[in-house]
């Protein structure tokens, strides 16, 4: 979610506060490794509870859509990584366009708006 998500979804019950709260809160929690903060694109931020299970993330380029994938789906990656350059890897995002957005079947309309799942 970003921060503008949140602090809609805190407003609904508490509406006096604002979004630099939510983003002071964000960051605390950042620190205190409880919330992951992943820049998806120059401009925009997404937060998410840190889970154990890693993940990354595929990014919708048309509708700004955000997909999980598992470590598992990298397949051999992290290993090659690891390996060769020393590299050990936390997170990855991937830019590209959704099966939604790619070609719209006739008659439908393309994917236009954002959806975290």
């Amino acid at each position: 979610m970003s921060a503008e998500d949140i602090c809609a979804r805190v407003q609904e019950s508490f509406p006096y506060i604002n979004i630099s709260t939510v983003y002071r809160t964000l960051e605390l929690l950042v620190d205190l490794h409880l919330v992951r903060e992943t820049r998806l694109g120059p401009t925009r931020r997404f937060f998410e509870v840190e889970e154990e299970v890693p993940h990354h993330h595929l990014v919708c380029d048309a509708c700004g859509g955000v997909t999980h994938i598992h470590d598992l789906d990298l397949g051999t990656l992290d290993g090659t990584l690891r390996q060769d350059p020393g590299f050990a890897l936390r997170e990855v995002t991937v830019f590209g366009v959704c099966e939604a957005c790619q070609a719209p079947k006739e008659g439908a309309e393309p994917c236009t708006s954002p959806t975290d799942s």
